[in-house]
Formats: structure tokens, C-alpha cells, sequence
């Protein structure tokens, strides 16, 4: 039986807080359902499964992204800022970009942010395939740059220290990746790919020269 005191925006809210604090492996009907006060079996009135349960908090995660608007800044600028801000979404909720790979992850939410990345590569003057392409584009270098950062972010400092200091000893045999190794940090280099990948996109749109 349903509880009263229970729906699907409650638990979402529950099962991020959850992810959030221990990741994909601390998420379980039973925990989540002790955190609500209620029965595990009374989340399943509400949600039929864990895969379900992932889709709902990442699709929730996704409706708190902005949704900058082309027509005001431009779709280049609007491309950037909706870039940054999955870019954020992914290192803020660690556990996201592992959903991506391990769950379907689609619903209202989530296709509200794609319409709108449509939109942005419309306006650009993408169509057909190439719309598509020029979205999925921008989102591959997204994930790519952020997944490893997210991976980084939830290590523990004594971890940490470890890698770095087995990766240096590694370094040593190759002397350009020794030298940029022990190079000073000017930046993550989130602005200068995702530049390159911008203008890689506006120079797509330019008729070629025979």
C-alpha cells in the first residue's frame, strides 16, 4: 500500500542526498526507504527499481541546470554556459557521470536540456544530422574532461598523495612528461578545449573552398 506521507518528488529528494553522501553503492531501497521513515516496500509504489530510482534523481539534476537563452547572449555563449553548468552538475553530484554509463538516463527534465542544446545549435545554423552531431559534440567534451575530474574529486587525500607520487616515480623515464609533470598549474584547461571545440563547430559552418 502507498504511504500518505510518500511521493516520487519526496523520495527523489531523498535518494540525491543519498548519493550525494556515499555514492552509487550507498543507495538502496532499504536505506533509502529507513531515511523516509517508511518501509522499503513502500518505495516501490512510487518507483519500480533501483535503475528507475537513478533515472529519477539524475533527470531531477538536470531541471536544476540553467537554460541560457541564444537569442540574448548568443548561441556561442549560451553553448559555453550550458556546457559549465553539466560541467558542474557532474562534480557537484559525483555519482552522475557513473550513472550515465551503467544506467538509461532519460526523462522530462533531461529532454528539456537537449531541446534547448537544439535550439542553441539551430540558431547557430546547424540542421539534419549536423545538429545533432554539433550537440553531441560539445556533450562528449564535457564528459570526457569532467568524468576524470569527478573520479579525482572522491578519492581520499592519503589516496591521492599515493597516485601522485607513483605517477611522478613513472614520469621519470620520459622527459616531456616529466617536465610537464612538475610544470606550475596555469588553470584545469576547461575554457581552452571547450574553445577549440567552439570554434572547431563555427569553422563547421563556414562553406568550404573548392
Amino acid at each position: 500500500m502507498a504511504s500518505d506521507n510518500l511521493d516520487r518528488e519526496l523520495i527523489t529528494r531523498a535518494a540525491i542526498e543519498l548519493l550525494d553522501a556515499d555514492g552509487l553503492d550507498g543507495l538502496s531501497m532499504r536505506r533509502l526507504g529507513s531515511k523516509l521513515g517508511a518501509g522499503a516496500t513502500s518505495i516501490y509504489w512510487y518507483v519500480k527499481n533501483k535503475d528507475a530510482l537513478f533515472a529519477l534523481a539524475a533527470d531531477e539534476v538536470f531541471g536544476a541546470i540553467d537554460l541560457p537563452d541564444p537569442h540574448t547572449v548568443g548561441w556561442r555563449q549560451a553553448a559555453a554556459s550550458m556546457a559549465h553548468g553539466l560541467r558542474s552538475a557532474i562534480l557537484e553530484h559525483t555519482w552522475l557521470g557513473p550513472v550515465f554509463g551503467t544506467h538509461p538516463v532519460y526523462g522530462p527534465k533531461m529532454a528539456r536540456w537537449v531541446d534547448h542544446c537544439l535550439g542553441i545549435f539551430t540558431l547557430a545554423g546547424f540542421s539534419g544530422s549536423r545538429l545533432d552531431w554539433a550537440g553531441d559534440t560539445v556533450l562528449a567534451y564535457v564528459l570526457g574532461k569532467t568524468l576524470s575530474e569527478s573520479a579525482v574529486s572522491t578519492r581520499k587525500p592519503a589516496e591521492m598523495a599515493d597516485l601522485i607520487s607513483r605517477a611522478r616515480q613513472t614520469a621519470e623515464a620520459f622527459p616531456r612528461l616529466r617536465e610537464r609533470f612538475d610544470a606550475p598549474s596555469e588553470g584545469d584547461g576547461f575554457d581552452f578545449g571547450l574553445d577549440v571545440v567552439l570554434d572547431g563547430l563555427e569553422a563547421a559552418l563556414r562553406p568550404r573552398t573548392p
